[in-house]
């Protein structure tokens, strides 16, 4: 049976694909290959330890594993030249209203330089804390492309990570939804 089903979210992009259902499985396939639900790849990382950095923010000040100890962290990592992630700036600075009486930090590791990332702030002010020239932490953590939002429990263990801006089995924003269950789960 062919039908057109719409295929979630990766890099923010939507895939209309034609597919033939197997509805022993309820999988859908795609000239004879499985779709993988693209959140698949990255929940390797959850349960396990955030990998080893040292970054430093705008003004100089290093954040680290060691420094994070014992702290709920909330990570976006993101980029200048991401126009969704840019576009989500207002809901990430809600969910640090939502968060202010709490202790929790919020970071946002971004690739670009100092200079680039300063001038972009001063049309789009970002209440977490930007981490410029962080792309060791891009690596260590093998993510392609932006913006993934992580969640380190105060072990230092990621509890949940999510790419894109919509959360692809809900269709809501991350920042709406899943984000905050899951800042929730570990708060209990």
């Amino acid at each position: 049976m062919t039908r057109a089903l719409l295929i979630g979210i990766k890099r923010n992009l939507w895939f209309l694909f034609f597919v033939k259902i197997n509805l022993g499985f309820c999988q859908p396939k795609v000239s004879g290959f499985t779709f993988v639900d693209p959140e698949i790849s990255i929940q390797k990382w959850v349960g396990k330890k955030m990998p080893t950095f040292a970054i430093k923010d705008i003004s100089g000040k290093t954040y680290n594993n060691k420094s994070l100890e014992k702290k709920v962290i909330v990570i976006n990592l993101w980029s200048i030249t991401c126009e969704t992630c840019i576009e989500e700036i207002p809901d990430l600075n809600n969910l640090t209203k939502r968060y202010a009486h709490r202790d929790i930090i919020f970071l946002a590791p971004t690739p670009d330089t100092k200079a680039k990332v300063i001038k972009m702030l001063a049309r789009n002010p970002f209440k977490y804390t930007v981490l410029p020239q962080a792309q060791g932490l891009f690596e260590s953590l093998d993510l392609p492309g932006y913006p993934y939002h992580i969640l380190v429990d105060g072990s230092g263990l990621i509890r949940f990570i999510q790419t894109g801006t919509v959360d692809f089995k809900t269709g809501k924003k991350i920042t709406d939804e899943a984000l905050p269950n899951a800042i929730k789960k570990v708060l209990e």
